[in-house]
């Protein structure tokens, strides 16, 4: 359920994306309150920064998809500076 993540960008900003599941604990997921007095979430996704994975947030479906666009694990790693890469150990 939380290891689902697929690669995402907006412009230049990478984040990590997963659906959100309907019913799941959101006390770890930070939420705007106009989402959290929603009477649902679903359709929505669950973000987080590859730098910063522990940090977690909702993006309603609307925002996120005309927002963000999937890339590939290629393209992602092709994008990030080079001392970043070496510090995470991806060639």
């Amino acid at each position: 359920m939380k290891n689902n993540f697929k690669m995402y960008r907006r412009k230049i900003t990478y984040l990590e994306v997963r659906p959100y599941e309907e019913g799941e604990d959101m006390t770890e997921v930070l939420t705007s309150v106009s989402d959290r007095e929603s009477d649902s979430l679903k359709g929505g996704v669950i973000v987080r920064s590859p730098l910063s994975p522990d940090v977690q947030w909702y993006l309603g479906k609307e925002f996120f998809n005309r927002t963000y666009e999937e890339v590939t694990q290629d393209e992602y790693i092709s994008k990030m500076p080079r001392p970043w890469r070496y510090q995470q150990n991806i060639t």
